[in-house]
């Protein structure tokens, strides 16, 4: 709130950006909000975080959104949302205020979503490097194996290991966002009731 009230000033300066930059921006806010809550004597929510690190440009330009510090105030709820419905309303009130998003923005919404998503199903990281996606999962993940199975089977070059590391080449130009979704889906367990 106090980066919102009055900017970054030396949270971002020299003096004080050593400790954020050493962990991201998004675990900054996490550790701090946990920290805080420690304060008032409140307990944290434990929360599985999936780190992302996709290769794509996910911020938001200049030209959309001039004042660094919304920008700041977006990631920053971009960061904590928890459940998708959270990202719609950031979603919504955005383009309310600045326009129609950029596709570069539009991305970037959609990358949190698939973070969410990925939460869900306890995927600790999803990495996409040298035209390979890699994702890490808990061992108690619930995964719809057979979901699962089928979307891998189609797929050349996949890796699964007993630690669960599953690595698959992506096809030249294959964008990567798609494939996660499609993924994430396949693993996800169908919902009760559903067929």
């Amino acid at each position: 709130m106090d980066l919102e009230l009055r900017g970054a000033g030396n949270l971002l300066g020299a003096e004080q950006s050593g400790h954020m930059a050493s962990v991201g921006y998004e675990l900054y806010l996490r550790m701090l909000e946990e920290a805080v809550a420690e304060a008032k004597g409140e307990a944290a929510a434990p929360v599985s975080r999936c780190e992302m690190r996709l290769g794509l440009d996910l911020s938001v330009p200049m030209e959309y959104m001039e004042d660094m510090n919304q920008r700041l105030a977006l990631y920053r709820d971009l960061s904590l949302a928890m459940a998708e419905a959270e990202v719609e309303r950031v979603a919504a009130a955005t383009q309310d205020r600045f326009g129609p998003a950029p596709p570069v923005v539009t991305r970037m919404f959609d990358a949190v979503r698939l973070r969410i998503r990925a939460e869900r199903l306890l995927v600790r990281s999803v990495t996409v490097k040298s035209g390979r996606l890699t994702l890490t999962f808990d061992p108690s993940a619930p995964l719809h194996t057979g979901g699962l199975v089928r979307f891998l089977g189609g797929r050349p070059g996949v890796r699964l290991t007993p630690a669960g590391l599953l690595e698959l080449p992506l096809a030249h130009l294959e964008d990567p966002l798609v494939v996660l979704t499609a993924l994430l889906e396949a693993a996800a367990l169908p919902e009760k009731g559903l067929a």
